[in-house]
């Protein structure tokens, strides 16, 4: 089973990252990507605990962007540990965001939201590919969003088969890569409860991009 799209306690996750890597093992998973939000905390344990289990890991993130001032949220995913250009935007881009919610005395105030081509430029320069997380929720954006992007997560278990077929249409149409995942977060049965089908139904859309993942590490 391969899983592009988990979450940890780093961010909004229940599970620790090694409770989180702990059960994809359990589950026979073989490739996976921790991609918590607006952090790369997790990214050098994860890396770790994946290299002692013996199964492949994928340097991940999800941003969080703004087009067309709307909230939209980018994978990026990396050969390698993300460059000090990215990481480094990032923390300073939450700073200021922890710096105006303690002044507004706001708890939910936006942890990032940065434009989403200034999140895509940065991906490409750490040799990143950006992929538009569950694009079910960006419906009436989709046809602005695919000429920017490089890839849609097809499978995520929150939609339907219909929208997952128009998705994969898509990305043949327009040679964008195919990814997905569950966006776990630790709740059990939830997120990946439907998943194990969907792997074995879709497993081959992924394969060029774990391939170009593997030839942009060497």
């Amino acid at each position: 089973m391969i899983d592009l799209h988990q979450h940890t306690n780093c961010s909004d996750g229940l599970l620790s990252v090694q409770e989180t890597i702990e059960i994809f093992v359990g589950n026979s998973g073989k490739t996976i990507a921790i991609t918590d939000h607006d952090t790369f905390k997790s990214q050098l344990e994860a890396k770790s605990l994946c290299d002692k289990f013996g199964i492949e890991y994928v340097f991940g993130v999800e941003l969080s962007t703004i087009y067309k001032n709307q909230s939209v949220h980018v994978l990026g995913y990396f050969p390698n540990y993300p460059s000090d250009s990215i990481v480094k935007y990032i923390e300073h881009q939450t700073i200021i965001s922890a710096v105006k919610r303690i002044r507004s005395n706001a708890s939910d105030w936006p942890i990032g939201h940065y434009p989403i081509e200034e999140i895509i430029r940065l991906i490409h320069s750490s040799n990143g590919i950006a992929i538009l997380a569950h694009p079910v929720m960006y419906k009436l954006l989709l046809n602005d969003l695919i000429s920017i992007i490089d890839g849609l997560e097809c499978i995520n278990p929150a939609q339907d088969v219909k929208f997952t077929e128009e998705l994969i249409q898509i990305c043949r149409d327009k040679n964008l890569y195919c990814t997905f995942g569950t966006d776990f977060h630790g709740n059990l049965g939830g997120d990946n409860s439907n998943y194990n089908a969907l792997y074995t139904k879709y497993h081959y859309i992924i394969e060029p991009f774990i391939s170009e993942i593997k030839i942009r590490a060497i």
